[in-house]
């Protein structure tokens, strides 16, 4: 995420009460999600760079997705002013809404105030007042966030100012913790949650919400949307396994795996994205390439959130397979943008394929039979903010 200049300055809620030892205690947070959703932890404090959690506006931030459910609404996680907002941020923006996309800040008192960053949509303004799980935005994929999810972080600062370069500080969250042998209501330090490495990924752990008012049955809302979210997480889970195995019994078996996967989960875009990898790479097999890739195109899948970009690279290469250097020349050059845009996050390997590819078939100079780069991804997500 890119970083901005603000300077600090006290932001206190209306009726609030004046500055003391007790507006000094940062504000204890819910979840930003209605009570009864659940999310993942895909990125979490003190991310090593060059992840976006590695500097000191976002040091203690956390990222919060709900993968393969419909985006929530994110809610206020404690009551508060609304200080600021931005609301003409598009995804892959990196300058209206500084990286952090439409977002709002909510200020808490003692100069705290929240930051709720890349929702699709805003629904308040600066000056509401807004009670704790009061709505906020539609949780959405706007900035640098690569995939739908919301970035949720404490400052202590002038939430009015442009910008966020406001330090994070850490958070207490209370949350149900769903990873246990059972869910467990309790107060956690930001730096204890479980997360992944920024990417959708069964390593982070599902967290749930009682933020405002509670649905009738809440035990079984949690188990619904929990379940949810970890057939998604299972699904990422059984395509490593076969890519894993892939060393053993080659390419091959790998793709006839993931045909027998694709058969039983058709919505599985990751097992589909690696047949089409395989078939490219190892198989030759041009005809089946580009079946797969139609059929992913047409589903216009938004997880996980490093397919989009990666599809660039294999539409590139089957145009370069096909002679068509000008497709070839634009797909390259798209991916290319996306690594710059992202600030290289998406790994110096996909960094690498693009500018190769784009080199290969610059107009001037490309082969007639371009040959393509045997480099692909390892058997593992690229990282993607």
């Amino acid at each position: 995420m890119l970083l901005v200049a603000a300077c600090a300055r006290d932001a206190r809620p209306e009726g609030g009460a004046s500055a003391s030892a007790a507006d000094d205690r940062p504000p204890e947070l819910h979840l930003p999600v209605p009570a009864g959703r659940v999310v993942l932890c895909q990125q979490g404090n003190r991310s090593p760079a060059p992840r976006s959690h590695a500097y000191p506006n976002t040091l203690f931030a956390l990222d919060l997705s709900t993968p393969s459910e419909d985006p929530p609404m994110i809610v206020a996680a404690a009551r508060g002013v609304v200080a600021s907002v931005e609301t003409q941020a598009t995804p892959r923006e990196s300058v209206v809404g500084y990286g952090f996309g439409n977002h709002v800040k909510l200020a808490h008192g003692g100069g705290y105030f929240t930051l709720y960053a890349h929702l699709a949509t805003v629904h308040v303004k600066p000056g509401d007042l807004v009670e704790e799980g009061a709505p906020l935005g539609l949780m959405g994929d706007t900035g640098l966030a690569g995939n739908p999810h919301v970035h949720l972080s404490l400052h202590r600062g002038d939430g009015a100012r442009p910008g966020v370069e406001a330090p994070a500080v850490p958070m207490t969250i209370r949350a149900w913790d769903l990873d246990g042998p059972a869910p467990v209501l309790r107060a956690i330090e930001s730096e204890r949650f479980v997360c992944a490495a920024s990417v959708v990924s069964s390593d982070g752990h599902l967290y749930g919400s009682d933020n405002g008012r509670a649905p009738v049955d809440l035990a079984t809302e949690l188990g619904r949307h929990g379940a949810a979210v970890a057939r998604n997480l299972v699904s990422h889970d059984k395509v490593e396994e076969i890519l894993r195995a892939s060393g053993q019994g080659g390419a091959r078996e790998a793709r006839t795996k993931l045909d027998a996967l694709v058969a039983r989960e058709p919505l599985n875009w990751e097992a589909r994205y690696w047949i089409v990898v395989f078939s490219l790479r190892d198989l030759d097999d041009l005809p089946r390439a580009k079946e797969v890739l139609g059929e992913i195109l047409e589903g216009r899948p938004r997880e996980p959130p490093w397919i989009a970009p990666w599809l660039e690279i294999r539409l590139g290469q089957v145009a370069e397979k096909e002679g068509n250097l000008v497709e070839a020349q634009r797909r390259y050059r798209r991916a290319e943008t996306h690594a710059v845009v992202t600030g290289g996050e998406l790994g110096k390997e996909f960094e690498q394929m693009a500018r190769d590819g784009a080199a290969r078939t610059r107009p001037a100079d490309a082969p007639r039979h371009a040959r393509i780069d045997a480099g692909a991804p390892a058997a593992r997500r690229p990282e993607y903010p």
